[in-house]
């Protein structure tokens, strides 16, 4: 079945929008382990690898599967940082 250019702009929306909604439960101050994540979801896990690193990649805090801060890699401690600088 063939689907028109509306129904798959609206698909598009609808994924980036799970997606950004998946990424922001790996984010301070949930930072969900990706095993627990995908169970949730049901995206695989190496999908939320990707995603996640797509997000470092931007400079985006997305720590590790560890919620604790002491464990986050210096990349994500500089992204905190940085995310929440202008925050006075």
């Amino acid at each position: 079945m063939l689907i028109g250019r509306k129904e798959r702009l609206k698909n598009v929306e609808i994924f980036h929008r799970v997606k950004k909604a998946v990424i922001q439960k790996m984010m301070p101050p949930n930072a969900m382990p990706v095993s627990a994540l995908s169970k949730e979801t049901g995206v695989s896990d190496v999908t939320l690898y990707k995603w996640r690193k797509e997000y470092r990649d931007k400079g985006i805090a997305v720590p590790g599967d560890d919620s604790r801060p002491d464990s986050w890699s210096a990349q994500d401690k500089l992204a905190v940082v940085i995310q929440t600088a202008g925050l006075k």
